[in-house]
């Protein structure tokens, strides 16, 4: 990067809407590249995209004591102040993330064990059907099901992110007409430009800035573009 951009990323609070390390020992180089060109915060992938609730407390277990380890590098971010503290003293902030709800089974009252374990974003399905709805790689796109809405409720309740980017094109209006909070597309294109089915409408895009919600480009998913 020049040194005009290096200079607006280091005064700039930075947040990367996801991240995904698929083995431990990547993880070190990786948080360097991030702190180094100034980024704040990253919305990590704790969990596996079809872990049930057992496997998930698991590894969400296994992050802590990560974080733990890599203190002098690492933040677990709980509100947004804990952003601007590690911006400040020159830490990645963790905020952990799902990419499927799976990781509560058909148990509504698990969201709040995960917001006092730290989760902060859950994404309602991945490519595939749960019990909330589908994915965007479904052939069937029916909605949110009962428990889907229950489901955005309770996270609204206990202010969980709700992310919708691989949900199918239904699921993702339900959800953002049901939510009483802005919702967020943390790893989706404009479909206008690209047509894949986990980029996102026109229609879908504009009932998110209606909403209040924030949509982010994954520039590293090439299957997007």
């Amino acid at each position: 990067m020049s040194d005009r951009v290096k200079t607006l990323h280091k005064e700039s609070i930075i947040i990367d809407g996801l991240g995904y390390v698929s083995h431990s020992k990547y993880l070190e180089e990786f948080v360097e590249d991030l702190l180094d060109v100034g980024v704040a915060a990253l919305n990590f992938t704790v969990v596996g995209t079809d872990d049930g609730p057992l496997e998930s407390i698991r590894k969400i277990e296994e992050w802590h004591r990560l974080i733990e380890r890599c203190s002098d590098k690492l933040m677990l971010v709980k509100t947004g102040s804990d952003i601007e503290k590690a911006k400040r003293e020159g830490k990645l902030g963790v905020i952990m993330g799902s990419q499927n709800a799976t990781i509560i089974g058909n148990d509504l009252s698990l969201l709040g064990t995960y917001k006092r374990l730290g989760m902060r974003i859950i994404q309602l399905s991945y490519s595939w059907q749960n019990l909330l709805g589908e994915g965007c790689g479904e052939r069937t796109d029916s909605g949110l099901s009962t428990f889907g809405i229950e489901a955005v409720a309770e996270m609204n309740r206990l202010g969980l992110a709700i992310d919708l980017s691989h949900c199918a094109d239904q699921v993702t209006l339900d959800a953002i007409k049901y939510s009483k909070a802005p919702v967020l597309v943390t790893h989706s294109n404009p479909r206008a430009l690209v047509d894949h089915a986990r980029n996102k409408t026109d229609e879908q895009i504009k009932a998110l800035a209606k909403n209040g919600g924030g949509y982010g480009d994954m520039y590293l998913c090439s299957t997007c573009f």
